[in-house]
């Protein structure tokens, strides 16, 4: 079952995306994810299947983002 992760990031505009992009296309798990920088929380939303948010916030770190999971 589809599943939607949201997480408080550290990511501006600014932020080089095209590493994570390619992190994130190979990962089959990944169905689709945006970031919302008009949030003040530079919110990033995933909708999954069976990847935990720990795997996320893993992806994200290995690109220099810094992320937390919003319940």
């Amino acid at each position: 079952m589809e599943e939607i992760l949201v997480f408080k990031t550290n990511a501006s505009r600014k932020t080089k995306l095209e590493d994570l992009h390619i992190l994130l296309s190979a990962d089959p798990r990944i169905k689709s994810w945006n970031f919302d920088f008009w949030d003040r929380d530079n919110i990033f939303r995933v909708v999954s299947l069976g990847i935990t948010s720990q795997e996320i916030i893993e992806i994200l770190y290995s690109v220099n983002i810094l992320a937390s999971e919003l319940l």
